[in-house]
């Protein structure tokens, strides 16, 4: 038994240090640690599951979106074969029902076919049900405005039929004779039918979890596995909603290679059909994606807890146990800086590490009381010192006030009383500044600096201003000596500085960016242009301002400048930039925007000036507007280069008549 007691003895002593205590409880940390690792690695597969499976969502509707494409193409090419060799001979009624009809049997994708004469006028139309010669007239139709003015084959937005009054997308060719347009021929592609879209929506829509559906630019569902839905909104569709609205907010991008707009619900792959203002949405729920890795995540979740409950239970049992000497003597501790109590009485008996750290706070306490001993004759000759001089001064310690001069109470409309011992957070007026103003002030202390800094303080009604504070430590060497902070009022000086900086980047008549703001920031995307999205400027003047500055006097033509500022600015999108370069010379910045999506806004622009009208004195007055788009290219030399070209079009518009909206081009 004498020869295991030194042993033994050894083994409660190592049981007694901290070093295996705290060994102990990291063993069963770990053991815990363990349980949550396979947490981690189960979302790590959930995470790499979602990415592929996203990936692939994307890839199929950029497969699909070709597939549309290329159908369109084939509808188109059979159309330009039925209208080869039609001459005008054609057009005559006798003949002109049996040609369509023969046609028609040939051409099964089509719901219908028709002819209408270069003025628009329906010549026949023939379906499933026969030829007929309806009175109607398509002169008002985009596509075939656009057919007949080209000269090109047409793809027409969604549309009603005049003649089904179904929704319906036609096709139209123009007929052609010595460079002129003397008819054209439409095929009807029924949207309810699916002629064009067969195949689409259905063939995935009954799977587990899958819907597509496609749309046109403004959101209007072409293919859908409802077919009730075919013609109406997309917002009809909960599980497409989310993701058209970050598309919207994207900048409606027509993006052919694919676009991922998935939310917690929907793993969505959205893509362009190349050629068409056409969408294809491709949405998968995310649940049963992750079905799998769910059951087997329930699973490690019931062994974790499981584990974790046991490991928990033995944890605490044996921490307090272990705990006990240091409980007491944090206990006594707590009493450290009480100065009624005796520095060297009540501490716990204990042993090891417990016991060398008592013997440092008996210590640090003996040397606390000295120190405050002497630091109190130090605050006291410093009150005297503060209470004498104008400027708001105080001394903090441990981001606390010890003490605060009465200058400094009365800027900030606090007594003494309510200062002393407060946080010195109280004086900011934002959270976010005092958490930012310790580190400057650390880095100018340590670098044997003085600290000074303008920042907005909160006054004790709630009022703000801004204050200059300035400080200095009272040892530098000694961070825990505390410092000494100065505070004075330069709202005034702080206002006359913003209003400055203000008018410097601004037009003083209509509040819009000047020139010098607008190619400062006109530079800064031209410089990243490799980078950046597409960008687009539109640059326009007014028509037959010069006229009201004459005639009127230029406070009429400033009250339209305003007036035309305020318009054009709730034209655009709230984050493009609108600027008066001079006189009545006006540009936009679009970020994010494409050439097609600029030359829509230019044209909102000019009907929105078309249709401002301002009273002057009993008169009505009112201008035009010549309209020029450039979009950002890589063969652009310069920011400068790049409104050259959108004044360019400008002038060109003007030059064409005026009240029109011209694109620039590249330079030959």
């Amino acid at each position: 038994m004498t020869e295991r007691l030194p042993l033994l003895q050894r083994l409660v002593r190592g049981f007694e240090t901290l070093k295996f205590q705290v060994g102990l409880a990291g063993l069963l940390l770990l053991l815990i640690g363990m349980g949550s690792s396979v947490m981690v690695l189960t979302h790590k597969a959930q995470s790499a599951t979602l990415s592929e499976r996203q990936h692939a969502e994307v890839n199929e509707a950029v497969r699909t979106a070709s597939l549309l494409a290329h159908r369109v193409v084939q509808h188109q090419r059979a159309l330009a074969a039925l209208t080869k060799d039609i001459k005008p001979s054609a057009l005559r009624p006798e003949t002109l029902g049996e040609f369509l009809q023969r046609h028609m049997r040939l051409q099964i994708n089509f719901s219908s076919l028709f002819m209408v004469d270069a003025e628009g006028r329906m010549l026949g139309t023939v379906d499933k049900t026969g030829f007929r010669q309806p009175e109607i007239n398509v002169q008002d139709r985009d596509y075939f405005a656009k057919a007949q003015r080209l000269g090109q084959p047409q793809v027409s937005a969604p549309l009603i039929s005049r003649v089904s009054m179904e929704p319906v997308v036609v096709l139209a060719q123009p007929l052609m004779e010595q460079g002129r347009v003397w008819a054209v021929m439409g095929a009807v592609l029924r949207l309810q039918s699916q002629n064009l879209l067969e195949g689409v929506a259905e063939s995935v829509g009954g799977e587990d979890g899958v819907l597509v559906v496609v749309t046109d630019a403004k959101g209007l569902i072409l293919a859908h596995p409802n077919s009730r839905l075919v013609g109406s909104s997309i917002r009809l569709e909960p599980r497409l909603l989310a993701g058209f609205e970050a598309w919207q907010q994207a900048g409606q991008p027509l993006e052919p290679a694919g676009l991922h707009l998935g939310d917690a619900k929907e793993l969505l792959g959205v893509a362009g059909v190349p050629g068409l203002d056409w969408m294809v949405w491709r949405a998968r729920e995310t649940r049963a994606v992750l079905a799998p890795l769910a059951a087997a995540q329930r699973q490690a979740v019931i062994w974790t807890l499981s584990i974790a409950g046991v490991l928990a239970t033995a944890l605490t049992a044996l921490i307090w146990w272990l705990l006990q000497p240091l409980s007491q003597l944090r206990q006594r501790a707590s009493r450290l800086f009480d100065g009624a109590s005796d520095v060297d009485q009540d501490w716990p008996q204990s042993r090891g590490e417990v016991a060398q750290l008592q013997r440092v706070l008996q210590r640090v306490a003996r040397e606390r009381a000295n120190f405050e001993a002497s630091n109190a004759v130090t605050l006291g000759r410093l009150q005297s010192v503060m209470e004498a001089a104008p400027l708001g001064i105080a001394f903090s310690r441990r981001r606390r006030f010890e003490l605060v001069s009465t200058a400094f109470c009365k800027l900030f409309g606090h007594t003494a009383d309510q200062l002393m011992g407060q946080p010195t957070r109280l004086i900011y007026a934002l959270e976010g500044d005092f958490d930012a103003l310790s580190p400057q002030v650390r880095e100018a202390f340590e670098a044997g600096r003085h600290y000074q800094g303008d920042w907005q303080m909160l006054r004790a009604d709630g009022s703000t201003f801004w204050g200059r504070l300035s400080g200095q430590p009272v040892d530098p060497l000694d961070h825990e000596a505390g410092a000494i902070w100065t505070v004075s009022d330069i709202s005034e000086e702080v206002s006359s500085r913003l209003a400055l900086e203000w008018s410097a980047k601004h037009d003083n008549l209509t509040g819009l960016a000047n020139r010098r703001e607008f190619m400062h920031r006109l530079d800064t995307v031209y410089a990243m242009r490799s980078r950046a999205k597409p960008a687009a400027l539109i640059a326009f003047d007014l028509d037959r301002f010069k006229e009201i500055n004459d005639s009127l006097g230029h406070a009429a033509g400033d009250a339209m400048l305003k007036a035309v500022a305020d318009t054009a600015a709730a034209a655009i999108r709230a984050g493009d930039l609108l600027a008066r370069l001079g006189g009545d010379e006006f540009a936009v910045l679009l970020e994010r925007c494409h050439a097609e999506g600029a030359e829509r806004v230019a044209h909102d622009l000019l009907e929105a000036i078309q249709a401002l009208s301002v009273d002057w004195q009993g008169q009505r007055l009112s201008v035009g507007a010549s309209v020029g788009v450039a979009a950002l290219s890589e063969d652009m030399g310069s920011a400068a280069e790049w409104l050259a070209r959108a004044d360019l079009a400008s002038y060109a518009a003007k030059k064409a008549g005026r009240g029109t909206v011209r694109s620039s081009q590249k330079p030959a």
